[in-house]
């Protein structure tokens, strides 16, 4: 009987928690809903069998019996234990054209048009942005203003990622992709772009849905925002006033600032501290290192060096990008 799946493997990682195993009700079977030919799910060593046959139960329920389960050991050194768990699911990968997926995120069946996308001119990777899941009204608000600032965003980018295996290990390398602390989805995409013959392609197609809260809601995030921010402002806006200052950044980025620049001010809170210290420390090497680097590069790299600020400690420790209420 003729194979009847796509040619393409979908990676899950997954720790097996309350609210991950919730997810994956309804995360697994959408991820089927694709077709794919295999699923690999990312777990820690030794294998969970309880999880394991929970897993299998959902893909059974589903009419799939094509999952696999690559279990990584962990080491206390590392500073991201998910690279190395992405890694090595990549590595046992069947197929060349691989979709990435978290755990947490709903596809949609327009997620496949990175399968005839990636592979092809030298398209190493492919992704598009993520709607969020809203509980109350602060959070529909904010997807409201996510949704317009779109219109004006020069890429989307989430952590549900195509990749084509082959132009994807030419590009990242596996040394450093494993010393990151934070964003594995944009070490990727910086990845590429330095390696120059190949690329990636984002669309603006909303392709998939988070059910979590997004990453920007955590307070390291937030922080390590408005440092970057400020430190970019110094370049282009020269104003006493740091509030002022602040705003017309604002406007300057975007033009319809009223109703986002509201929820802004609810949302996140912590940026303005971040955006404050950095004023206040102008010398220091953080401040200095932003003020170098593009978005892209702090979204990871920024997040390593948050540890280093000491007045984080007053505010929300973090060594590696969680804080501890944010820690399943």
């Amino acid at each position: 009987m003729e194979n009847t799946y796509n040619d393409f493997s979908i990676i899950m990682p997954i720790l097996g928690t309350k609210k991950e195993l919730k997810f994956a009700e309804k995360t697994i079977p959408a991820a089927i809903n694709l077709n794919p030919h295999e699923i690999i799910f990312g777990i820690d060593s030794p294998e969970d069998q309880t999880l394991i046959s929970i897993l299998d139960q959902i893909c059974i329920k589903n009419g799939f019996n094509r999952q696999r389960y690559v279990a990584t050991k962990h080491d206390k050194n590392w500073n991201m234990p998910l690279c190395h768990i992405m890694w090595d699911c990549i590595n046992a990968s069947e197929n060349d054209k691989t979709l990435i997926v978290n755990i947490d995120s709903l596809v949609f069946p327009s997620m496949m048009t990175g399968f005839g996308i990636v592979g092809s001119l030298n398209i190493a990777a492919h992704t598009s942005p993520a709607i969020h899941y809203v509980k109350t009204i602060r959070d529909r608000f904010k997807v409201y203003c996510y949704k317009l600032l779109m219109n004006k965003m020069s890429d989307a980018w989430s952590g549900v990622i195509w990749i084509y295996k082959p132009y994807f290990f030419k590009c990242v390398d596996p040394e450093n992709y494993c010393k990151i602390h934070n964003g594995s989805d944009t070490f990727i995409i910086e990845s590429i772009k330095k390696n120059k013959k190949y690329r990636y392609v984002h669309s603006r197609e909303f392709s998939n849905q988070s059910l979590d809260y997004e990453n920007n809601d955590l307070y390291w995030r937030q922080f390590s925002k408005g440092i970057y921010w400020y430190a970019k402002s110094e370049d282009e806006i020269q104003i006493d006033s740091r509030l002022i200052k602040f705003t017309l950044q604002l406007l300057h980025k975007f033009p319809h600032v009223g109703i986002r620049f509201y929820s802004f001010l609810f949302n996140y809170p912590y940026l303005f501290k971040g955006y404050r210290w950095a004023s206040e420390h102008k010398d220091h090497k953080i401040v200095q290192i932003a003020r170098k680097s593009s978005s892209a590069e702090w979204g990871y790299y920024g997040s390593t060096l948050i540890d280093d600020i000491y007045d984080w400690k007053k505010i929300s420790k973090t060594g590696t990008g969680f804080t501890k209420k944010s820690t399943q």
